[in-house]
């Protein structure tokens, strides 16, 4: 995969996001970050990406909500939720409406990276 690739990491955590974003980036990846779902929106409004990954426990709005956002606004962009609560009951539900992927907290970050190649 050619990566220079926009991926959005959405997470209320600032220090998970922070950690994420360093990694991606040592694997080649564009990365922008959102601390909510809003904020991911109006990134997506001025920014093309590539794909989003987003916690699904968020206040505000959470990453089905923002999932939903994004296949209706921005149609073809695949979206990773994630979650460290109740992973296996989440995947199925993530999957089951519409996610692209899923991956379960605490993860690896070629976990992550296995993913975002097999997408895009």
């Amino acid at each position: 995969m050619e990566r220079n690739k926009r991926v959005l990491i959405v997470d209320d955590k600032q220090d998970l996001l922070k950690v994420i974003e360093d990694l991606l980036e040592l694997f080649g990846y564009d990365v922008c970050v959102a601390k909510d779902g809003y904020e991911a929106l109006d990134i997506m409004k001025e920014k093309q990406v590539s794909a989003v990954v987003s916690d699904i426990y968020m206040p505000e709005m959470d990453g089905f909500c923002l999932m939903t956002e994004i296949k209706d606004r921005f149609p073809g962009t695949p979206v990773i939720l994630m979650t460290g609560l109740g992973a296996e009951d989440a995947r199925k539900l993530a999957l089951s409406k519409g996610a692209d992927g899923f991956i379960a907290k605490p993860f690896r970050i070629k976990e992550l990276t296995d993913i975002l190649d097999a997408l895009l």
